[in-house]
C-alpha cells in the first residue's frame, strides 16, 4: 500500500493501512499515517492505541513520539502530549513539526509566551513553515508580555523545561 494519502482519500486509506499493519505490525510509516488519519477524524484514543506498540518497539523514533503527541493532544491529554513532544524534540531537536506542535499545545494551554518561543524555534528550523510563522504572530498578539526582556526570561524557563535541545536550537 502507498502512504501518501490525500484528505479526500481517508476513507479508502484506513482499511488499506490496517491490512498493511496486519502484515507488518510494527511498520512505523503505516502506523504513523494511520495515527494521523485517526487524529484528523478526531479519534485520538484510537490513534494512541495504534501508536503505543510501535513506541515500545521503536522508543527512539522522534516522528512516532511527535505523532503520539498529536494523538494525546487530540484526546485532550495535554500533559501526556507535552511529554511526547518533549521526547520527540530530545531525540530530534531539528524536527520542526514537533516544535510547531509543542507551540500549538502551549497555546491551547493558554501560554502564548511559551507558544511563541516554540513557534519561533519551528520557523528557525524550517523557514518555509508558514503554519508556524502564522502561529508565532498570533501567539505574539495574544501575549501581553512580548518585550525582549520578558521573552529572554521565558526562553530561560523554556530551556529548563525542554532541556539542552531547546538551548542549542534557539
Amino acid at each position: 500500500g502507498r502512504l501518501d494519502w490525500d484528505v479526500g482519500e481517508l476513507e479508502r486509506a484506513q482499511p488499506e493501512l490496517r491490512d498493511l499493519i496486519a502484515e507488518v505490525p510494527l511498520d512505523t510509516a503505516a502506523l504513523t499515517q494511520l495515527g494521523a488519519i485517526l487524529c484528523v477524524e478526531r479519534d485520538g484514543a484510537a490513534a494512541s492505541h495504534i501508536l503505543e506498540p510501535a513506541l515500545l518497539a521503536h522508543a527512539n523514533d522522534a516522528r512516532l513520539w511527535n505523532s503520539m503527541g498529536i494523538a494525546r493532544m487530540t484526546e485532550r491529554s495535554l500533559s501526556e502530549a507535552a511529554r511526547a513532544f518533549k521526547r520527540a524534540l530530545q531525540l530530534a531537536p531539528r524536527l520542526s513539526e514537533a516544535a510547531n506542535n509543542l507551540g500549538q499545545l502551549e497555546r491551547l494551554r493558554g501560554r502564548p509566551e511559551l507558544a511563541l518561543i516554540a513557534f519561533r524555534w519551528a520557523v528557525r528550523l524550517e523557514a518555509s513553515n508558514a503554519g508556524a510563522a502564522s502561529s508565532a504572530l498570533a501567539a505574539a498578539q495574544e501575549s501581553a508580555h512580548s518585550d525582549a526582556q520578558h521573552l529572554r526570561a521565558l526562553h530561560a524557563v523554556w530551556s529548563r523545561r525542554y532541556g539542552d535541545a531547546a538551548r542549542r536550537e534557539m
